[in-house]
């Protein structure tokens, strides 16, 4: 049976081709509709990953900077004592985020981590307030109360 000989076939073929190009469309908005979710995950994963990369660099900074230096004035003491706690704290922290045994989301730990190596600069700034300052300070300077 030719295919030009049956209108009622031609009909058919054409509702089925029309049916397979709107499944066509949906399928490709579909796929860009995900490709751009997939698209903005990986751009805040990519931001998130520089914050973690940057605040540890920033702590391990300071811990070198307060590691390297013996107390000097006595009342530190009591504040270094502090500071080495908070330091042995956030790193067993760190190592249960690591382990993926962390419980509580990833803004408390970046919280967490920011608040440690604020607490190591200042008391970096307490035993030696002549030395150069490096471009975090302007951070400590800037803090603020957000909602919580």
């Amino acid at each position: 049976m030719p295919h030009s000989s049956n209108p009622k076939a031609r009909q058919a073929i054409n509702k089925i081709n029309r049916s397979i190009r709107d499944s066509n469309r949906q399928v490709t908005k579909l796929r860009s509709s995900y490709n751009k979710a997939v698209d903005e995950y990986n751009r805040e994963a990519r931001a998130h990953n520089a914050r973690v990369r940057a605040n540890r660099q920033r702590l391990q900074t300071e811990i070198n900077r307060f590691n390297s230096r013996p107390a000097k004035v006595t009342y530190t003491v009591t504040y270094r004592a502090s500071v080495q706690t908070l330091v042995h704290s956030f790193q067993r922290v760190e190592a249960s985020y690591d382990a993926g045994s962390w419980s509580a989301d990833d803004e408390l730990f970046d919280m967490v981590e920011s608040e440690t190596a604020n607490s190591v600069a200042l008391l970096n700034a307490l035993e030696n307030p002549s030395e150069d300052t490096n471009e975090n300070d302007a951070e400590l300077q800037q803090t603020a109360i957000t909602s919580e």
